[in-house]
């Protein structure tokens, strides 16, 4: 278990919004996939931010969470903290190659 899976639970339990809902992978595994039961309020972006959002989701939203994985553990990053019980510093989001 990683640190933030750790504390995971803690924090969706508390919503009262967001369910948990089992889903089938292709694989054959299972897992949580957390479900809203309320729309976003994007009135709270900035047009910027609403815009970062959009290229994120085009460039990353047809990818599953093994390919994520995949993606983000070819970053420096992960490769530096991998071995380490300390947490990959925000920092290092500047030199991600992934964006």
């Amino acid at each position: 278990m990683n640190v933030v899976s750790g504390r995971w639970d803690k924090l969706y339990s508390s919503m009262e919004d967001i369910e948990p809902e089992i889903v089938s992978f292709p694989s054959g595994h299972s897992g949580e996939q957390l479900v809203s039961k309320i729309g976003p309020d994007l009135s709270e972006f900035s047009k910027e931010e609403l815009s970062i959002l959009e290229e994120i989701t085009y460039k990353f939203g047809g990818m599953n969470a093994n390919q994520l994985s995949e993606l983000s553990h070819r970053e420096e990053a992960w490769q530096h903290f991998v071995d380490s019980a300390t947490p990959i510093d925000y920092s290092e989001a500047f030199s991600l190659k992934a964006l």
